[in-house]
């Protein structure tokens, strides 16, 4: 019964995670990394599938091993945060208050990815023994 609660509850998180990636406010990263949770505890296949993945993979092996991500991820992930709310708030929102909240949404989600840590940082942490 927990092996099937936990495939369900993984495989609504990594659909939410590829909403994610064209839906501004749902956020990619944390989705897809409670996917490969839920699966790591319930299914190896679709784990190894998940982790090996040519799209997703490699931000969770990054997750898994170092628990940080790479600074590519970071950028793209901070790219689009900026281009789909800059676009959003330019060309389809007329409310000033409604583009302020959404100006503030993209700030806290900025700050959100801005503060995980990077792979490398850590790595070079990890290596100098701090």
């Amino acid at each position: 019964m927990g092996q099937t609660i936990l495939i369900s509850a993984g495989t609504v998180a990594l659909g939410l995670g590829i909403m994610g990636v064209f839906v501004p406010l749902l956020p990619t990263v944390p989705f897809v990394l409670l996917a490969a949770a839920c699966y790591a505890r319930s299914s190896p296949r679709l784990h190894h599938a998940l982790r090996n993945g040519r799209t997703f993979g490699p931000m969770v092996r990054d997750w898994e091993e170092y628990r940080s991500v790479s600074r590519k991820t970071k950028r793209i992930a901070s790219g689009l945060i900026a281009l789909s709310f800059g676009a959003t708030v330019t060309f389809f929102i007329d409310d000033p208050y409604l583009r302020m909240a959404l100006i503030a949404m993209a700030l806290v989600l900025l700050a959100m990815v801005i503060r995980l840590p990077t792979r490398e940082a850590r790595q070079a942490t990890e290596e100098s023994g701090a």
